[in-house]
Order: structure tokens, then C-alpha cells, then sequence
């Protein structure tokens, strides 16, 4: 899980326009590493410093619900 989180955070990251992630939200799990972990290691990996978020056992829609808060948070506040 982790290498293919952090392929698609640094094509995000090389796409015009686009300086920072402003979080990462895994939300499934990998038998050789808990999601806990895995946030942590993919924000570290592309330089994201300390922001990461991760859901395992409440799952795909509480964590879809989460980004978008996140995404709507930071559409209000980037005018």
C-alpha cells in the first residue's frame, strides 16, 4: 500500500499547479504494515512533514467523508 500511496502523491505533487498535500488519508491496511503506521511513512516519504490522518477499522467511507472535510477546509480558507 505504501509504494502505490506514494506514486500517487508525487504525480499529484508534480501536477501543474499543485505546491503541497495537505494530508494522507489510507484507509485500508496491509498485513505487513497497519494503516498506523503506513500514514506516517507515506507523509514522510514525500516531505510532507507531520500531517497525515488514517482510518483502518471504520473504513473507506469514514475516510472518503474525512478527505472531504479536509479538501472543503482548505477550499474556504485558500481565498
Amino acid at each position: 500500500m505504501r509504494d502505490p500511496a506514494c506514486w500517487a502523491g508525487a504525480n499529484a505533487l508534480s501536477s501543474p499547479g499543485l505546491r503541497t498535500l495537505g494530508g494522507v488519508v489510507p484507509a485500508t491496511t496491509t498485513p505487513d504494515r497497519p494503516c498506523l503506521a503506513a500514514a506516517p511513512e507515506v507523509a514522510h516519504r514525500l516531505d510532507l512533514g507531520q500531517v497525515f490522518t488514517a482510518f483502518v477499522c471504520s473504513g473507506f467511507v469514514y475516510a472518503t467523508a474525512v478527505a472531504n472535510g479536509l479538501i472543503s477546509v482548505a477550499s474556504s480558507t485558500a481565498s
